[in-house]
């Protein structure tokens, strides 16, 4: 079983959609995916429990056709994490979170913002946290930018750059597009692949394969 904590450079910055988004990708492709959060995670919860009310809802659509939405588990962080599962995505809420996780986790991935200024230093301080502890998993495995506005070129252009010259490039992901809609999926109990946009759905799915190959 993979270990993978899934981190954020502040709040709002996507974490909860990438690890739903990605967990389910995850199972779509025949994976047994459990994540793991504390119960005062209420947006995480809110937002599997809505994917899980609207499973219920599309498989009582027999007469529709529809795409299924994939199921995912939640357990309690803190528990033993002895599962019978391919991935454990750990989705930590505070940083003090974060750092009783070090030397839990195989994995490493940060969730950046790329509307928000100091991005880079931000998780260049998150690394330097990492490398001090004796405990430490080798540090950032992969850095995913997220919500880049395509038409600010120069801006991403800048930014992953710097993302790359501190980090190497092997540790940058291919970006997740901007998109209004996503605000609405944890609402709506939806995924990216029930969305008509076939550029997020591609970007997830690249991101999914950079996980499988890590």
């Amino acid at each position: 079983m993979k270990k993978i904590l899934i981190i954020s450079s502040h709040p709002g910055a996507g974490q909860t959609t990438l690890a739903v988004n990605l967990g389910s990708g995850l199972v779509r492709k025949g994976y047994r995916v459990m994540i793991a959060a504390s119960r005062g995670n209420h947006k995480l919860h809110d937002y599997l429990d809505s994917l899980h009310r609207e499973n219920a809802m599309e498989k009582a659509r027999e007469d529709e056709e529809s795409v299924q939405i994939p199921s995912l588990e939640i357990m309690a962080m803190g528990l033993p994490m002895e599962k019978d599962a391919d991935y454990m995505l750990l989705v930590p809420e505070e940083d003090a979170e974060c750092e009783t996780l070090i030397g839990e986790y195989d994995h490493l991935l940060v969730c950046i913002d790329f509307n928000r200024d100091e991005e880079v230093e931000k998780t260049a301080g998150w690394e330097e946290i990492l490398l001090s502890k004796p405990e430490e998993n080798g540090g950032i495995t992969l850095i995913v930018p997220n919500k880049m506005n395509s038409k600010e070129w120069e801006h991403n252009s800048q930014e992953l750059f710097a993302l790359a010259e501190h980090f190497g490039p092997e540790r940058i992901a291919d970006p997740i597009p901007a998109c209004e809609r996503v605000h609405d999926l944890p609402r709506l109990g939806k995924t990216v692949w029930q969305i008509q946009r076939q550029n997020l759905q591609e970007a997830f799915d690249r991101l999914i394969e950079t996980v499988e190959n890590l």
